[in-house]
């Protein structure tokens, strides 16, 4: 089946919750992804912490910067859909991105890269 990798990103300035809207959309996630768990569709997922850098390679040359990273993730899951459109309805029903938005990209099954811990990897 093929396998999405969902970016979910934070809300905007200005769309703040209050404590008793975020305590409800957090009842609702844990929701969606214990169901998602349950039906076999979340591979995996996690928040993503504000440290972060970008490292660029161009004609040899490497450089390592803490600024400039664009569009913030807040978090990641890897789900299983029958197509992009099923993906797109995980998407939806998805509390984590409300208000916020979520990226949807299809993986490419050939270029699994498995890992048997967190410091070898088998391809």
């Amino acid at each position: 089946m093929p396998r999405f990798l969902l970016l979910l990103s934070p809300a905007m300035p200005g769309d703040d919750l209050s404590p008793t809207q975020l305590g409800a959309r957090t009842v609702r996630f844990m929701a969606w992804i214990a169901d998602g768990a349950r039906r076999g569709v979340i591979e995996s997922g996690a928040r993503v912490l504000e440290r972060w850098a970008v490292v660029t390679r161009h004609g040899g040359v490497t450089t390592t910067s803490e600024d400039g990273l664009g569009d913030r993730i807040a978090g990641y899951f890897v789900v299983e859909a029958g197509d992009l459109e099923d993906a797109k309805v995980l998407a939806r029903a998805c509390p984590g991105a409300d208000p916020g938005a979520i990226r949807i990209l299809e993986l490419d099954p050939e270029a699994v890269v498995v890992t048997s811990s967190p410091l070898r990897a088998r391809v």
